[in-house]
């Protein structure tokens, strides 16, 4: 008897919602006529041998990657000649052969026998001779013309397709597996469960425990301290007494090892969880740094998941986000700007970008270069940006994957955070603002400089100064490179020569209590000459830049003056002044 399994499945499934009565009894009658081909035994010898665990759903294509596993569960080794493993298609009752053993071939007691595609990692014991399907389907195991195990998944329709009740239908990169291994109580859904594949392998162990590092946004600043989160999962199916040792250790510094202990006042339960921190000092790395964990547990009988490890860069990395416009004019395009501020070209295919929701979303699937000292703009309208930006050489490009929400949280206890993920899905750039335009429009926000960490304490960003509102794709107005490294106010150079500097740099750090500041520059005899910069709200870091040319457009005359820095309190007034004195030389 022959059945051509696409013709039928395509006319079963196109009329799936039509079918009646008879329609049902009729397949129904010819899923019986292809079962009468087999008998279903359970013998000791034959039954001895099971299904252990199908991946079927693999991400992405599944040809090639699907497996099936089997174990021998009794208590001498079996010879498998004679034995089939056989796909059963859910809707039309189509067998096809997945795989036959032909010859001796002996799997001792315990022995599991791994069957699967030319591309499945480990490399198979036997490749099987045709795919799986996705669910609702069914894999069964046949002795000599009779069923000896019978695996159905997903919600079919069919009782002859499953032992009891149909295990559950699994996602893409899970597996059934059964639960514990070898358990056949001749119910489907009670005996196997979706969980991460292990080909070849056993599913589960009585004592396993699972080292994992859930810190997966770590971007620390050079130098600075490092907050690993880790948690260990009790992924056996018993429970598991004892404290739980966690060693941390960084790739190239061995002796620099942190041991942590959690000690669990009652048993950990199978299922259960138990959480570590650990602060590690990342002095002396530069660049990157990457950070092994292991656990110190004689008892646990699987060792291949006791081990984590994490890699990532320091910031400032070599790409940085330097301008944000989150509220453009009325019909204007939202925009970031990135700047690479290293020594080599960066290809940004496959990156992606993510808001404070965490939806990553690709930058580009094709080739987007960006050179030593470039700007690139990623814009929600990218066609609406031509003609508006300050160096007509910068590239601007869209966001594939669709733009962002920027600014999602303006209210002042929440801030918006930006994430750039390389093509390896590591941490290159993370930054956070607040809201700091308010209801203006067409103002962006400015790193004050891209070469500090892009998580300083204090924050980075201030509103453009510039009446234009933004500088897209070149220098910010309040950048100069300069970090202050204390809370009082420098000016450089002083004295200044409008002709032979062109501007004078004012940069400070406000302290923690301050609010905001104001910059002005008075003359010797008290009289304001022009307010150069303030703001409110902003980061703690300031840098403001002079020409000497005064509120009136004139260029100041030769002589000292007095600039002014007005600190802002809590409630908006004044709270300190700071004043220092400035030569001004005209000429060379």
């Amino acid at each position: 008897m022959m059945i051509v399994k696409g013709n039928l499945r395509k006319r079963l499934v196109s009329h799936k919602k039509i079918f009646s009565l008879n329609d049902k009894r009729m397949v129904l009658l010819i899923f019986t006529l292809l079962f009468m081909m087999v008998t279903i035994v359970s013998t000791r010898s034959v039954a001895q041998i099971v299904i252990n665990e199908i991946y079927y759903d693999h991400p992405g294509i599944d040809t090639g990657h699907e497996f099936v596993e089997l174990l021998n569960t009794g208590g001498e080794e079996k010879n498998l000649n004679g034995f089939r493993i056989e796909f059963v298609d859910g809707r039309t009752g189509s067998p096809e052969l997945y795989y036959e053993f032909f010859k001796d071939i002996y799997l001792v007691s315990g022995g599991i026998l791994f069957v699967g595609g030319v591309d499945c990692i480990p490399v198979p014991n036997y490749i099987a001779q045709c795919g799986l399907q996705n669910g609702p389907d069914a894999v069964r195991l046949i002795y000599n013309g009779s069923v000896v195990d019978l695996v159905g998944y997903g919600d079919l329709d069919f009782s002859i397709l499953y032992e009891s009740k149909p295990a559950v239908d699994v996602v893409g990169g899970y597996s059934l597996s059964r639960k514990p291994d070898g358990k056949d109580s001749g119910n489907n859904s009670l005996d196997f469960v979706s969980s991460l594949p292990t080909p070849a392998k056993r599913n589960f162990f009585d004592i396993d425990l699972e080292l994992s590092i859930i810190s997966n946004e770590l971007f620390p600043c050079e130098n600075g301290w490092i907050n690993l989160e880790l948690e260990v999962n009790n992924r056996g199916l018993g429970e598991f007494s004892g404290p739980v040792h966690v060693v941390v250790v960084p790739s190239i510094e061995q002796e620099k090892r942190i041991y942590i202990t959690g000690s669990n006042d009652d048993l950990l339960k199978s299922g259960d969880s138990i959480g570590f921190e650990c602060d590690y000092s990342a002095s002396g790395f530069t660049d990157s740094m990457s950070v092994f964990a292991f656990l110190e547990e004689n008892a646990d009988e699987n060792s291949e998941n006791d081990t984590a490890f994490v890699f990532f860069l320091f910031s400032p990395a070599d790409l940085v986000i330097n301008e944000i416009m989150y509220r453009p004019l009325i019909g204007n395009s939202e925009w970031i700007e990135l700047y690479n501020i290293g020594d080599n070209m960066l290809d940004l295919q496959g990156w992606s970008l993510s808001d404070a929701n965490r939806a990553d979303k690709l930058i580009s699937n094709d080739r987007l270069v960006l050179s030593p000292g470039e700007y690139l703009l990623l814009a929600q309208f990218p066609e609406d940006m031509e003609g508006i930006i300050s160096d007509g050489e910068s590239i601007i490009h869209g966001v594939e994957g669709g733009w962002p929400t920027l600014n999602d949280y303006s209210a002042v206890s929440f801030c918006e955070e930006i994430i750039l993920r390389d093509r390896l899905g590591r941490v290159a750039e993370k930054i956070e603002y607040r809201d700091m335009i308010e209801e203006e429009r067409g103002i962006s926000i400015e790193r004050f400089s891209p070469f500090v960490c892009s998580s300083i304490e204090g924050g980075l960003w201030h509103r453009c100064s510039l009446e234009d509102g933004a500088t897209p794709g070149g220098a910010n107005s309040v950048f100069n490179g300069v970090l202050a490294i204390s809370e009082k106010f420098k000016i450089f150079p002083n004295p200044f020569s409008p002709a032979r500097d062109r501007e004078v740099v004012i940069s400070g750090k406000a302290r923690s209590r301050d609010t905001g500041f104001l910059v002005r520059i008075f003359s010797i005899k008290g009289m304001e000459v022009i307010c150069i910069a303030g703001e409110k709200n902003g980061a703690n870091y300031f840098s403001s830049s002079w020409d000497g040319i005064d509120s009136e457009g004139r260029m100041v005359l030769t002589g000292l003056y007095i600039c002014v820095v007005e600190y802002y309190g809590l409630g908006g007034s004044v709270c300190r002044i700071e004043k220092e004195c400035l030569v001004v030389k005209g000429g060379e």
